[in-house]
């Protein structure tokens, strides 16, 4: 698995030193240098191209010299790497410019030399590098010429009759959709396109190939263009409208709409569903295959032309559980069933049952690894070095992505860690991740992961462990339980990323050499000393650990995530030591904001500049001696930016923007009180807003006036309250008269009767919430214009309330009840006298009983839906004569059987109704 792995990095480790060959800051350097990087470009170049063909051939499997060349090759490119770091002049140098000039000069720049031995050693490997692709293709070739019939490759499967297993049915639909013509007199607007999509390894591109063999039902006129493995990886690619992807494509199928195309298709394979929904393409979606197929696909492989049934029947027992744990897929019955034909022992095949991968764990990496895009490739690869069904962390893994140099700045203002996410939802999209079985480690280790492991810790690190690792970039220490770390950490001079245990409370000065360090991280509540001069680590991206204590904090300006600040009145505290830091992310508190009494020292902190910040929180001490005036110029003097989300307990006053008409206020959680504050002090507060919405407002109790305020909303038409669950007051009648539209969801304990004076109310919603019979009863007295009423996830509902002829609603026209499972009775629908649509759906409790008895008099329904009612097994004996459509759906199945053979008695009591959807 080592030389698996390390086959993979080397061709993107070669591009990375490439890159970082030709970079602007290496351009700055004499004749000498010069030269020697454009030798290593041009060698690096030429060996990627034979590492690749290497690679792509599978060879280094079979023959101990490649593996070894390989090998020699990746030892090489890391020393490469490490001598290109070692001219990053970001980092501090022991001797100033001036030495190193000389000592280049005189040929003694030890940089220089180092540069030069790595160039000669990489032209020596090259120099071999013919004599081995010679043997990868002998080798090759000589594998070819061995293996059967049945070739050995996990590409697709061969086109013929073995391959159909399990497809016929997609199989007979392509071939339908493929040879159907359109109308001869309608105008052709586009080549019909067909997506066949799915996870891998499951028959797309073979399903694709076998319509070859359908081709004699195509005229010569027509063709048939087949698009393999289509994928969509880029940021502009994957936009939410798919407009940019989709002008591509016309440009691509321009071609076909010229000339005789009537009747020609294009096939397209994907593992994307994107890619079929922004085509516009008719989908041909390849699930699991069910284990019947799987079996026969995993014999034919497994005993070839042999007859199942001689086989001795301990083998079938063997090869059926382990035909089961194969997911369906047919790529992997392939791949074990091939593996184990040649070797037909009951002791072999019972050692592969208890395995927990049965295809070639590397080689379906490898599959996997190789339909990657470039950049991707060395993400993956990193990714098989955890344990099997680990939870891989967005944050944790980009992390160690940067440390390595995997992720490429883009052109733009995007950070590496926006771009390194980017890189996460592609893994994970392509399904690679999820595909991965095993652990395998590096030999010559750039990563060193020690996990937690329940079974056995490490409690000490052996004492030349600094010494013999140099080349790390990323060392995790996360699962020991080791207490002192060695001083000799200070030789991991190429680390960027480090991350202790919770055990470690103290670290050694020699950390604070590690100047390439860019993530620091150490476990909450381990009571970790901060070292004084950790802030000359001016690299650091991210410090995972409390930053309070940190003096001159500031001289970390690339730092992110989040950050404490106490401010205090001495040098490296004070808030002018965060003007630089505007590349802040995630959350920042200040704290002691009591010591800060000028409007300009405030403004020094520069909030208005850190527009990445998400959260800002200030804070005071109740000391009883604060001004309040001189606090108030503070606040101004830390406006932060306009995207900072704040945590506030009291609102601004909106309602002094005259021309607002719609406002939404989401995850205000400390707000507890809504009042005159909120209004504001002009005569109308509010004087246009149309639609208003309050979102997740856990601590909201009250929605309050003062007498002496005036008008408000008094154009207020729609309101939304949703997630408010302790809010149980709300406005005064006369400023919610004027509203047509209320939605009240999570709103637990709202006072439901104060809803009749919503006089002017056409459209109500409740949901997810406790009201019982009795308070949606009184809810609905008085609401006259009431035209649309939906209730749904309120558990304590039973039945419709029972108007009475008073105060009736004579307006109301449509009903939904859904997911209530308590509701059984619809006996007061005739007290609905202008209702014309019921839909109820997900109610449990709903049976032939729940419908009132003289249903069929009803004179207005005109629209009746019935969906997922698991206990209506019949139907009323008779349906009201005005009801045009009927929808009935997932209710009891022999209900259901009975109305689609459209016979028997409960058919007939629908038959009479025109439009009519079971199912």
């Amino acid at each position: 698995m080592a030389e698996a792995v390390v086959g993979w990095l080397v061709c993107p480790i070669i591009k990375i030193v490439v890159e970082k060959a030709a970079s602007d800051r290496m351009k700055w350097m004499g004749d000498g240098v010069s030269k020697a990087l454009e030798r290593l470009r041009n060698t690096l170049l030429h060996l990627q191209t034979v590492a690749s063909a290497v690679q792509l051939r599978g060879s280094t499997d079979r023959c101990r010299n490649l593996r070894s060349w390989l090998q020699q090759l990746m030892d090489a490119v890391y020393e490469a790497q490490d001598v290109l770091d070692n001219f990053d002049d970001s980092v501090p140098h022991p001797e100033s410019s001036a030495v190193r000039f000389g000592k280049r000069i005189l040929g003694a720049d030890e940089r220089v030399n180092r540069l030069k031995d790595v160039v000669a050693k990489l032209e020596a490997i090259d120099a071999g590098s013919s004599t081995m692709l010679s043997a990868t293709e002998t080798i090759a070739a000589a594998s070819v010429s061995r293996q059967p019939s049945g070739s050995n490759h996990t590409g697709p499967m061969r086109p013929d009759e073995d391959a159909v297993v399990g497809r016929e049915k997609e199989l007979q639909e392509m071939v339908s959709w493929l040879v159907d013509t359109p109308d001869a007199d309608a105008k052709p607007v586009s080549v019909p396109i067909a997506a066949i999509w799915g996870h891998g390894g499951m028959g797309k591109t073979t399903l694709a190939q076998l319509l070859f063999k359908d081709q004699k039902k195509v005229s010569s006129r027509k063709s048939l263009l087949v698009i393999d493995d289509v994928w969509i990886w880029n940021r502009e690619d994957m936009d939410m409208t798919g407009i940019g992807f989709r002008a591509m494509w016309d440009k691509v199928l321009a071609p076909l709409r010229h000339g005789e195309s009537r009747g020609s298709k294009i096939v397209v394979t994907t593992r994307q569903k994107i890619v079929a929904t922004t085509l516009k393409a008719r989908e041909f979606y390849l699930g699991d295959l069910p284990d019947n197929d799987i079996w026969s696909l995993f014999t034919r492989y497994a005993f070839g032309d042999g007859n199942v049934d001689k086989q001795s029947p301990e083998l079938q027992g063997i090869g059926r559980k382990i035909a089961e744990k194969l997911r369906g897929s047919p790529l992997l019955a392939k791949a074990v069933g091939q593996m184990l034909g040649g070797r037909r022992r009951e002791d072999h095949w019972r050692n592969v049952l208890e395995m927990d991968g049965f295809d070639d764990v590397s080689k379906t990496l490898e599959l996997c690894y190789q339909n990657l895009p470039e950049h991707l490739q060395p993400c993956f690869a990193i990714c098989s070095l955890f344990p099997k069904n680990w939870r891989f962390k967005r944050d944790k893994l980009v992390k160690i992505w940067m440390a390595l140099d995997f992720i490429q700045p883009t052109s733009g203002k995007a950070q590496l860690e926006d771009v390194g996410s980017e890189y996460f939802d592609q893994l994970v999209d392509s399904d690679t991740v999820a595909q991965l079985k095993s652990r395998c480690d590096l030999k010559r280790l750039r990563t060193l992961l020690i996990l937690k492991n329940p079974s056995s810790s490490l409690d000490q690190l052996p004492g030349d462990f600094f010494t013999d690792l140099k080349g790390l970039r990323v060392l995790s220490l996360e699962g020991c339980n080791i207490i002192h770390l060695s001083e000799r950490i200070g030789n991991l001079k190429y680390l960027r990323y480090l991350a202790l245990c919770k055990s470690i409370t103290k670290l050694p000065q020699a950390l604070t050499k590690l100047y390439r360090l860019q993530t620091f991280s150490s476990p909450k509540g381990s009571g970790l000393e901060v070292l004084e001069d950790i802030v000359n680590l001016t690299c650091l991206r991210h410090l995972d650990m409390d930053t309070s204590k940190i003096t001159g904090i500031g001289k970390l300006i690339h730092l992110q995530g989040s950050v404490k600040f106490h401010v205090k009145n001495e040098k490296g505290h004070t808030l002018g030591d965060l003007d630089g830091m505007s590349s802040l992310r995630k959350e920042l508190h200040i704290k002691n904001l009591d010591v800060v009494t000028k409007q300009e020292e405030a403004c020094q902190a520069g909030l208005n500049k850190k527009e990445n910040v998400k959260v800002l929180e200030l804070e005071w001490n109740s000391t009883g001696k604060s001004v309040p005036s001189v606090e108030a110029e503070v606040l101004d003097g830390l406006e932060p930016h306009q995207y900072v989300k704040r945590k506030q307990e009291v609102l601004p006053p909106l309602g002094q923007l005259p021309c607002l008409k719609v406002l939404h206020l989401k995850e205000m959680c400390s707000v507890k009180e809504i009042g005159c504050e909120f209004y504001g002090t002009n005569p109308i507060a509010f004087p246009y807003l149309e639609e208003l919405e309050f979102d997740d407002m856990p601590q909201w109790v009250e929605w309050t006036q003062e007498e002496k305020s005036t008008d408000m909303f008094p154009k207020l038409r729609k309101l939304k309250l949703l997630n408010c669950p302790e809010l149980i007051k709300l406005m005064h009648k006369q400023q919610l008269e004027s509203i047509s539209i209320l939605t009240l969801r999570n709103c637990q304990d709202v006072k439901f009767e104060e809803l009749r004076v919503l006089t002017s109310l056409k459209r109500l919603q409740i949901s997810h919430s406790s009201i019982n019979d009795e308070q949606l009863c009184t809810c609905l007295r008085g609401l006259q214009a009431l035209t649309w009423l939906e209730i749904s996830n309120c558990n304590n509902i039973t039945c419709l309330p029972q108007m009475e002829s008073s105060d009736c609603l004579t307006k109301l026209h449509e009903l939904h009840i859904q997911q209530c499972s308590e509701f059984s009775s619809l006996h007061p629908m005739p007290s609905f006298e202008a209702l014309e649509s019921i839909l109820i759906e997900n109610c449990s409790k709903i049976t032939v009983k729940s419908f009132p008895t003289n249903f069929n008099s009803n004179t207005t329904l005109r629209k009746l839906s019935i969906m997922n009612c698991a206990e209506l097994e019949s139907l009323p004996s008779g349906f009201p004569s005005s009801l045009q459509v009927l929808h009935l759906i997932g209710c009891k199945p022999n209900l259901m059987n009975q109305l689609q053979l459209k016979d028997g008695p409960e058919w007939d009591k629908v038959a009479s109704i025109p439009i009519k959807q079971i199912r």
